[in-house]
């Protein structure tokens, strides 16, 4: 996210009481205040922050200021941050097995979570790592986990639902930020949830028993619940959530590059195109639009820090996390729908960046994509080049003329709409944004490499 000034509070960190994020001179420095210190203070010396950081799971920080009134941390830095609503069904799995890991380690300690947001975790380094390090609290006697209700609303409402449903519900979190309310998700649950144990307790039993109390004077009552009871109930929904199996449905693109027309020589020759490209070009952030399976992600991951590797289709991005947790280590899955990208959210819009506004990408790749924007998504050629122009200094995209038989498909019939659509008219427009484009042809086809550098 580019800005003119050198130090400014982030938006999403408004609804932290025990204090708020801030950026300066190119660091996230997070300051907790008289409210959250004595908290904070208790949870580094009663060795639970070492314990966390040792197992990987909470994002490691240095205190750098340290006052009678405040203490401001300095957490390591993580260069883009994903939402939930841009993940797939294992990282959100797996971002709800470390916040009850989290938990369950905590109690331990004395300490529980006081709040279960899937945005206090993001992907860092190949794993789901905890960020919001004043979510901690002591642990009162006898009372039940106060952050039950929010875990159930986003991770397993939408687990559940992403199950039982679709992939596709995953999309409710874009509108339901604090997560899915349990009425809503025991409705569009099928019959065969209430056979499962673990939505007939978590969402529908949950859910009745808010209808139940909803306005009661019942409801004001504080519920005992034993630490040794509170501790089983962890140790269930961590077996559960662990146990969770995703959507079997197999999606359009997850098989994409075995029902190409490309032959193999064909393919080999691109491939060496995008890792030469790669190669010369090699920087920080690439992002790869259009990713598919990853099969050109995981080139341009040997020469760039991080790949950004996006893509609409729901058992890509799947594909892709699973990639990033096996073979290559430095890849970014995110699931994102260039026609409807994540938008910008929350309080007067500022609470959850757009994604274009988080992602500064050095490169930006886009192959076997830029004809469907045009076609399918009836982007002008201007819009396109735009949308490649957001990298800082190059991009690489492959062009799919009229006459490629994957285009005629995509046509059906109705070359004469866009008849614009030649590469010559491509070239026209990506020169406003950048000054030296260089085209070849991939051998055994008629589509184009065109590299992009030098931007205007």
């Amino acid at each position: 996210m580019s800005r003119t000034i050198d130090k400014y509070r982030i938006p999403a960190s408004f609804r932290d009481p025990a204090g708020f994020v801030y950026f300066e001179n190119g660091r996230i420095f997070r300051k907790i205040n008289e409210y959250g210190k004595h908290d904070f203070d208790e949870f580094i010396s009663s060795g639970l922050a070492d314990e966390l950081i040792h197992r990987d799971l909470i994002i490691p920080f240095e205190i750098v200021d340290n006052r009678e009134d405040s203490i401001t941390i300095l957490p390591e830095y993580i260069p883009f941050i994903t939402y939930p609503y841009e993940w797939s069904f294992s990282q959100l799995r797996d971002a709800a097995a470390a916040t009850l890991e989290i938990n369950r380690i905590a109690l331990d300690y004395g300490f529980y979570l006081k709040d279960a947001s899937a945005f206090n975790l993001a992907l860092h380094k190949n794993k789901m790592r905890f960020i919001d390090h004043t979510s901690f609290t002591k642990y009162i006697r006898d009372t039940p986990w106060c952050a039950y209700k929010q875990f159930c609303k986003q991770f397993a409402a939408t687990l559940l639902l992403m199950k039982m449903v679709s992939p596709e519900c995953l999309n409710l979190l874009i509108s339901n930020v604090d997560g899915i309310e349990l009425d809503l998700a025991s409705k569009m649950l099928p019959p065969k949830s209430f056979f499962n144990l673990f939505s007939l307790i978590h969402i529908h039993c949950h859910a009745a028993a808010e209808r139940r109390y909803s306005g009661s004077v019942e409801k004001s009552k504080h519920p005992v619940l034993k630490k040794q009871q509170l501790l089983k109930l962890m140790d269930g929904l961590i077996y559960e959530i662990r146990h969770l199996k995703s959507y079997k449905s197999k999606t359009a693109w997850q098989d994409y590059y075995e029902n190409t027309n490309y032959s193999s020589g064909s393919f080999e020759h691109k491939k060496s195109i995008v890792d030469d490209f790669c190669r010369r070009n090699k920087s920080d952030i690439l992002l790869d639009l259009g990713a598919n399976n990853g099969e050109f992600s995981g080139i341009a991951a040997k020469y760039f820090n991080r790949v950004i590797a996006a893509d609409y289709d729901a058992g890509a991005v799947e594909m892709l996390y699973l990639k990033s947790q096996k073979e290559i280590k430095n890849l970014i899955p995110v699931k994102l729908d260039l026609f409807n990208p994540s938008p910008a959210l929350g309080l007067f819009n500022r609470e959850r960046s757009s994604f274009f506004e988080r992602v500064n990408a050095d490169c930006i790749s886009g192959l076997a994509l830029i004809h469907h924007l045009r076609v399918t998504g009836n982007w002008r050629i201007e819009d396109i080049a735009r949308l490649f122009a957001m990298a800082k200094k190059c991009a690489l995209i492959e062009f799919v003329p009229l006459e490629d038989s994957q285009m005629q498909q995509l046509l059906r019939g109705r070359q004469e709409i866009y008849s614009d659509w030649n590469i010559e008219n491509v070239i026209k427009a990506f020169e406003k944004h950048f000054k030296k484009i260089t085209v070849s042809k991939i051998n055994g086809t008629s589509r184009i490499m065109m590299e992009l550098n030098e931007k205007i």
